[in-house]
C-alpha cells in the first residue's frame, strides 16, 4: 500500500522547479514583451489599438505555452547536469482537463471584469489586478516555500499604488491604466531576483555531477 508524500515533501519538490530561478527570470523576461502591448493595444484614439490588441492575444497564447518548454530545455543544460533530474508526476487526465478549464474560466473572467472597469475609467481595475497578482505570488511564495514571491507580491502592490497615483498624469496615464506598468515592474523585478537565485545556485554548485566526482 503506498502512503502519500507529506505536504512538507511536496513543498520542496514544487521548491526543486523554481531553486535555481530559471523560471521567473523567464517569466519575468516574457512580461516586458507583453507590458509594451499591453500599453499599445490600450492606446486611445488610434486604428492601430486593434491590431495590437490581436497581437497581444496570440503573444499570450505562445508565452503560456511555450514558458515551461524553454526552462526546461535551460534546466537541461543548467540545472539537471549539477543536481540532478527530478521527473515531476503528471496528473490525471481529467484533473489536467479540470485545471485548464479553471485556469481559462479565471483568465475570462478577469478580462471581462478589466474590460469592465476600463470602459467605465474606473481606479479599481489597478487596484483588483494589484491584488490578485499579490494573492497569486503569495500563495506561490507559501505552497513552493519561495520567500522571493513575497517581494513580488509587494511589487505588485507598489505598482498598483503607481497606477493610483499616475492615474491622470498626461504621459503615464495610458501607461498604468491597463496594467503595462504592473507587468514592466514585475519583469525587472524577476530578471533581477532569478539572476540572484541563479548566481547563488551556481555558486553552490560551480561543476556538473560527474566533474565535482573526479
Amino acid at each position: 500500500m503506498s502512503t502519500l508524500p507529506s505536504p512538507s515533501l511536496e513543498r520542496r519538490v514544487r521548491h526543486y522547479w523554481i531553486e535555481d530561478g530559471l523560471a521567473e527570470m523567464v517569466v519575468g523576461a516574457g512580461f516586458l514583451p507583453l507590458a509594451v502591448l499591453l500599453a499599445l493595444s490600450g492606446q486611445p484614439h488610434t486604428d492601430q489599438a486593434p491590431f495590437w490588441r490581436w497581437v497581444r492575444a496570440i503573444y499570450i497564447v505562445a508565452f503560456v505555452v511555450g514558458t515551461r518548454w524553454l526552462v526546461q530545455r535551460l534546466k537541461w543544460r543548467i540545472t539537471y547536469p549539477r543536481t540532478g533530474y527530478l521527473a515531476y508526476s503528471r496528473p490525471r487526465w481529467e484533473r489536467r482537463l479540470l485545471r485548464i478549464v479553471f485556469v481559462a474560466a479565471a483568465f475570462a473572467g478577469i478580462a471581462f471584469l478589466g474590460l469592465t472597469l476600463l470602459a467605465d475609467r474606473s481606479r479599481a481595475y489597478p487596484l483588483v489586478l494589484s491584488l490578485l497578482m499579490a494573492g497569486l505570488y503569495l500563495g506561490m511564495a507559501w505552497s513552493q516555500a519561495w520567500p522571493r514571491g513575497v517581494g513580488y507580491a509587494l511589487v505588485a502592490l507598489l505598482s498598483g499604488w503607481a497606477a493610483l497615483v499616475w492615474w491622470d498624469h498626461p504621459v503615464w496615464s495610458d501607461l498604468v491604466r491597463h496594467g503595462a506598468l504592473h507587468f514592466a515592474a514585475l519583469g525587472v523585478a524577476q530578471i533581477v531576483g532569478g539572476a540572484w537565485a541563479l548566481w547563488r545556485y551556481l555558486n553552490r554548485h560551480p561543476k556538473p555531477i560527474e566533474e565535482g566526482t573526479r
